[in-house]
């Protein structure tokens, strides 16, 4: 994987190989739903409970 960085300053990575982009798919997935219970915690300022799946 080769890594970059932007004008602005932020990190890019580039998957040379067909596994590489699925690994970074997958991490990308993983990240985005903790992000998103993150932010709906926070709008709702409640606290996540761990093993406690928050849906709408």
């Amino acid at each position: 994987m080769r890594v970059s960085v932007s004008p602005r300053g932020a990190l890019k990575l580039k998957p040379d190989s067909k596994e590489e982009r699925q690994a970074f798919r997958a991490f990308a997935s993983v990240f985005d739903a903790l992000q998103t219970g993150l932010l709906v915690c926070e709008m709702t300022k409640q606290r996540p409970t761990p093993g406690v799946s928050i849906q709408q």
